[in-house]
């Protein structure tokens, strides 16, 4: 791995090590999208961000601006980061499927200046009153026009007529803050998590001294990339260390093993339902023809728990242990479990490598004290890679970020060796398909229904397939409706990845008239 000059007080951020990369290895491959072999070098990703800066610039950005970033995994998602970076705005990204139902906390909240989305198509879902301009991917609008009101361009096409007048990428003066992603806390409602740009830059530091990982080496990038967890592991991570990333979107996922082989990647984050199709890969008839893996193979699992039992049949399937660690939101990454620190089972240690006192995890008790080796409590973090705060939430940062330390809604132990383990949640919230869900935001859309009097959801554990989302509904005196119907009522508020699995009806009074169940999709 190439060091990156830096102050030990503060670790070189993802700017200053990106454009040391570009420095050392302008003509390598950084991002490549494994669906249409686009492939960027360090020269050309730094081109790209440039452009994208120098188009939010004309179109008024500055600092402590917020702008939406709703689009697929790309390069520019990723240019979008650095360039926002780089002008002290805040980076403010979703999933593109995110419903007006959801969307509309957001909007509230962040009150964004701009949106960046990859086609018009997508715009009457993202205007909100504060949203004066808008960033097309393309398009075959004027390079800018009006629309409702709001300034569209087509990045495109504005670069075409602006050539020679970017501004040299350069990281942002001082530590402003840089990115806030919404997360889940049990309330109902998402919750703006600010970080500053520092805080990438103390993760990154920690995750590159433990990941023991080379510069040039390959990754696959599988996860969305609008989590944060995604965003630094697959992606600013492997180029601050002159990686080779190759972003893989759509069905590609669905071949994950032929990919490991095929481009002998060394690092791999994947989330269980991945790994459900990487076992059935190794194990099938055909497994002979995927060809042998990199010897030096680190795959990771990300976004969501992994229990002891699937981590077994994946190194019994695949002659590889997938490593665990922990993270959140508000803390970034936090522990790791890399080689030559691993603990089986454990999400790890947490990290050091240079971090100014680096990351601290205590487990406490219900009245705040610490809890010896062994017993669980909630999982509280403090450390340089902590958040600034929640967006406009005074109230709910007051209640999770106590005397400098996050208070996670997490459960778990530490053993005497100083490893995390993982022990379960204390608030109404859970992760499915590497991404947060609201149990009461659940509960919230199907009361909704006429016909539904209440509603609860619940986590249902399974060893192997992770967490999954049930929902218990009461109905109304005399209402009659199948689960099915209900199931589909909920996909029109929320994300595939929030809607319920199973349902199971109840007359008033709980008396159980059946429950049914609908396959989960990979």
């Amino acid at each position: 791995m190439t060091a990156v000059a830096a102050s030990p007080a503060v670790p070189a951020g993802p700017i200053e090590r990106l454009l040391a990369q570009v420095e050392i290895r302008p003509d390598a491959p950084a991002i490549e999208m494994e669906a249409s072999g686009q492939v960027l070098s360090y020269r050309g990703l730094q081109g790209l961000i440039e452009d994208v800066r120098a188009a939010l610039q004309a179109l008024g950005v500055g600092e402590g601006d917020a702008v939406l970033v709703a689009l697929p995994a790309c390069p520019e998602l990723v240019a979008a980061f650095y360039a926002l970076a780089s002008l002290s705005a805040l980076f403010v990204p979703v999933a593109e499927d995110l419903t007006p139902f959801e969307l509309a906390p957001v909007l509230a909240d962040a009150r964004p200046k701009g949106v960046i989305v990859a086609e018009a198509g997508m715009l009457a879902r993202v205007l909100g009153p504060s949203v004066g301009f808008a960033l097309l991917l393309q398009g075959q609008a004027p390079v800018v026009q009006a629309i409702d009101g709001v300034r569209v361009a087509v990045l495109a096409q504005w670069v075409g007529q602006q050539q020679g007048r970017r501004c040299a990428l350069q990281p942002p003066p001082g530590n402003p803050l840089v990115s806030c992603h919404f997360t889940y806390k049990g309330l109902g409602y998402p919750l703006g998590v600010l970080h500053r740009y520092a805080s990438y830059g103390a993760c990154i530091e920690g995750l590159l001294a433990s990941a023991g990982v080379r510069a040039g080496s390959v990754h696959l990038a599988l996860l969305p990339l609008h989590p944060i967890y995604a965003l630094l592991a697959s992606v600013l991570s492997p180029l601050s260390l002159g990686a080779h990333v190759i972003v893989v979107t759509g069905s590609g996922r669905r071949h994950v093993l032929a990919l490991l082989s095929r481009r002998q990647v060394e690092c791999a984050s994947l989330v269980p339902t991945i790994y459900r199709l990487l076992v059935a890969q190794a194990r099938s008839p055909g497994r002979h023809k995927a060809g042998a893996l990199h010897p030096e193979l680190l795959l990771v699992t990300g976004g969501s728990h992994m229990s002891p039992e699937a981590m077994a049949e994946v190194e019994e399937a695949v002659g590889v242990r997938p490593s665990q660690g922990y993270g959140l939101t508000e803390a970034l990454l936090v522990c790791a479990n890399f080689r030559g620190s691993a603990q089986p089972h454990s999400l790890g240690l947490p990290l050091q490598g240079g971090l100014r006192g680096g990351v601290q995890v205590a487990v406490l008790d219900a009245q705040g004290q610490p809890l010896p080796a062994g017993r669980v409590g909630e999982i509280v973090v403090s450390g340089p890679c902590l958040m600034q705060g929640y967006l406009g939430r005074p109230r709910e940062t007051a209640r999770f970020l106590k005397g400098g330390r996050m208070h996670t809604g997490d459960l778990g132990h530490l053993d005497a060796q100083g490893h995390l383990h993982f022990d379960g949640r204390a608030m109404p919230f859970t992760k499915s398909a590497a991404q947060m869900v609201d149990l009461p935001e659940i509960e919230a859309v199907l009361r909704r229904h006429p016909l539904v009097a209440d509603a609860r959801a619940s986590v249902r554990n399974d060893p192997l397939r992770g967490e999954r989302v049930d929902a218990s509904v009461v109905l109304r005196a005399g209402a009659a409706i199948q689960g099915e119907d209900l199931v589909t009522f909920a996909r029109g508020y929320l994300s595939p990845h929030k809607v319920p699995r199973s349902v199971r009806l109840f007359q008033r009074g709980l008396v159980a008239t059946g429950a049914q169940d609908f396959q989960e999709s990979a």
